[in-house]
């Protein structure tokens, strides 16, 4: 093999190779951002308007079918669908997988554009929103104390800007909490009988309460900017804002209505296991590190918890950096295991000194593959990190085959250096040949189209890369070390006559023997044991998914009202469901937020929608199996009324959707209320 030759006749370079990848290898792990999921780009866009207090009817027709007719004709679309609820449209766009999301964005922008001089004026300007995997919170951090929500929230809003500051942080959502309001009452009559408008008041406050400039001031050598404040620092102050002076005599506020210093209209609600507290969401950007973010976000509230009240606490749920540093954490020991093993059981046969010729294939192939990583802008996830330890089983078979053949060849009286030109030389295209059958079966998925190709296509590149490093490694690098340092144990497996040694061995050439002399009866049983497999799978097997069910850390119960539910009562049934998941002795904390539907498409006010977040115990302290625990929930959340309770346990792996949709489709929205409820109560028996 022309590779191996070279290598063995410069292999002063081959040494100085492995010292480049092992320093770049390990750059490359120190270096590689760290992701719970693959950057995944889901072509769905979302139009969403709001036109504060219009009926669901009026804003499907005075904003949804004005949008929807002007994105009708948009290309390469595969699903166009939209939603009507109280001061609400949303608009949702469905792309082909192929599409070219920046161009489709563009497109969508000018047809959104092309829409608004038909909206009502009242309106506001619609928004697009792009949907992104990465983009889900990657934590959620509770603020809770013994003081008013309103200070709390304060509070909660300077960690807020701190936490979006943060490099690789998108942005940090917040929920819960109140925030202060000032509220202008009028009494119609008293407008009535002063010939005052609305909009008059609402300009005199706005005309005083401001801070106007009044120009420059030159004092000596130096020139000062003046101002004239005039914002209003005493509420109590704003009620003798003079309206109008009719003759002469002044019309105050306070003669028309009154100022009361108030909070704003509560839009959600957030409870940790029954105490009220203030929830930030804090949402990374795609290909930033979650582990140095999350080191970053606990050093700030650590440091910033000092200058608190006394009874603020914060606590950190949902940590998706601690899944990550689990799973590298168990790539290492992994790879540290495997390379013992296969020194353990190589050195009966080599000697540990030559097991350890093979067992550099784990390292070097590894390094080399995470190289090859970084070079191609991929991010450490969950689906490559798996491809990892899937692969690790595999890299060490070619160095195996290399070195077993290096060893005979040098046992037999060779050379180290003839034995390694001459055994990789005979083993070189049967080893190519069988890691690129293995390569072919893993090609196919980087053609794998959609969402799920999108997120299954780091497997196959992650796979190829490390076969094809331990290829690389058994062609160049373990010729190279052998020829210079494999040294013949003495041990031999077979005699002078020809007879193995060793019980397993004797064992082994029996039944080789016995299937070499009986073709046809070793085919037989091949075929029967094949036919065997197959019938056993048909009559046993538990069934197909496309992500394996795993023991659940956390779970989710969504709950939606009717639309139009009011905040107050959605929080009391909220309060209903809290109170059966706390009852639960394998769930370590209940985190309720009311008003919102989760994720980073938060869209309107949803006052009748809530979520309730449930992080268990260790699996070490639960008692059963969680699973059980979902069932139990899920049964006492079946017995209450008013609203839809969905249990979900935590979910990996892309999104995939429910399993199966049913869609009611016509033009009386009453009948197909009627017939939805008829399709659900048939699914359901």
């Amino acid at each position: 093999m022309k590779i191996t030759q070279n290598a063995l006749k410069f292999n002063t370079t081959v040494y100085v190779l492995i010292v480049f990848i092992i320093i770049a290898g390990l750059s490359a792990v120190k270096s590689l951002p760290l992701e719970a999921a693959p950057e995944v780009k889901i072509p769905i866009m979302i139009v969403s308007t709001v036109y504060p207090g219009v009926a669901p009817e009026d804003i499907e027709r005075l904003v949804t079918n004005v949008i929807e007719k002007e994105l009708a004709d948009l290309k390469n679309v595969k699903e166009l669908k939209s939603s009507s609820a109280e001061s609400f449209s949303a608009v949702t766009i469905k792309f082909e997988a192929d599409v070219d999301l920046d161009l489709a964005f563009q497109k969508v922008r000018d047809k959104v554009d092309k829409a608004k001089p038909d909206l009502p004026k009242d309106a506001e300007d619609p928004t697009i929103i792009e949907i992104n995997v990465a983009e889900f919170p990657m934590m959620l951090v509770n603020i809770s104390g013994k003081y008013k929500l309103v200070k709390l929230k304060q509070i909660a809003k300077n960690i807020q800007d701190k936490l979006e500051s943060i490099p690789g942080v998108l942005n940090v959502g917040l929920s819960g909490g109140l925030d202060r309001e000032i509220h202008v009452y009028l009494d119609p009559e008293k407008m009535e009988y002063y010939q005052i408008g609305v909009g008059q008041v609402i300009n005199r406050i706005q005309q005083e309460h401001r801070t106007t400039p009044a120009g420059y001031l030159d004092l000596g050598g130096s020139k000062y900017s003046v101002r004239i404040p005039g914002e209003y620092k005493d509420v109590s102050l704003m009620e003798d804002i003079i309206i109008k002076s009719p003759g002469g005599n002044p019309i105050r506020l306070k003669d028309i209505g009154r100022v009361l210093d108030d909070y704003k209209e509560r839009e959600t609600i957030s409870r940790m296991d029954g105490t009220e507290c203030i929830t930030l969401r804090v949402v990374k950007r795609a290909g930033a590190n979650i582990v140095d973010i999350a080191k970053d976000i606990k050093q700030i509230l650590k440091e910033d918890s000092h200058t608190w009240p006394a009874t603020t606490k914060y606590s950190i749920r949902q940590d998706n950096s601690k899944m990550i540093k689990d799973i590298v954490t168990d790539l290492f020991n992994n790879i540290i295991s495997g390379f013992l093993l296969v020194l353990i059981v190589l050195f009966f046969a080599m000697g540990i000194r030559n097991a350890f010729f093979v067992a550099i294939a784990i390292p070097m192939s590894m390094l080399m593959s995470f190289v090859i990583i970084q070079a191609m802008g991929i991010t450490l996830n969950m689906v490559v990190l798996f491809s990892l330890i899937l692969a690790l089983g595999m890299l060490v078979d070619n160095s195996i085959v290399v070195v077993e053949n290096i060893y005979r060849h040098v046992s037999e009286g060779a050379t180290r250096k003839e034995a390694a030109l001459k055994a990789t030389d005979e083993v070189a295209w049967p080893i190519i040949a069988s890691t690129a059958t293995t390569v072919m079966m893993f090609a196919p998925l980087l053609f794998w189209t959609g969402i799920m190709g999108e997120f299954m296509k780091y497997l196959p590149i992650t796979v190829i890369s490390v076969l094809t490093s331990s290829l690389f490694v058994a062609l160049v690098i373990n010729p190279v070390v052998a020829s210079d340092f494999l040294k013949p144990s003495g041990r031999q497996m077979f005699d002078d006559t020809g007879e193995a040694k060793g019980f397993f061995t004797r064992k082994y050439q029996g039944m080789l023997g016995f299937g070499l002399d009986h073709p046809f009866i070793t085919q037989l049983i091949a075929i029967a044991m094949f036919v065997l497999v197959v019938i056993l799978f048909a009559g046993f097997n538990a069934g197909q998914e496309f992500m394996p069910s795993t023991t659940p850390e956390r779970a989710q119960v969504t709950i939606k009202a009717p639309e139009g539910t009011v905040l107050t009562f959605t929080d009391s049934l909220v309060k209903d469901a809290e109170k059966i998941a706390m009852k639960e002795k394998n769930v370590k904390n209940v985190i309720a937020n009311v008003g919102t539907s989760g994720g980073i498409v938060q869209v309107g006010t949803p006052t009748n929608v809530a979520i309730i977040d449930l992080e268990f115990k260790d699996t070490k302290d639960c008692v059963g199996d969680t699973w059980d625990t979902i069932d139990s929930i899920r049964k006492g959340l079946s017995k209450l009324g008013g609203a839809e309770y969905i249990v979900k346990a935590e979910e990996m792996g892309p999104p995939t959707g429910s399993p199966v949709s049913v869609e009611v489709s016509g033009d009386n929205y009453e009948s197909l209320s009627n017939y939805a409820q008829q399709v659900k109560k048939y699914l359901h028996t």
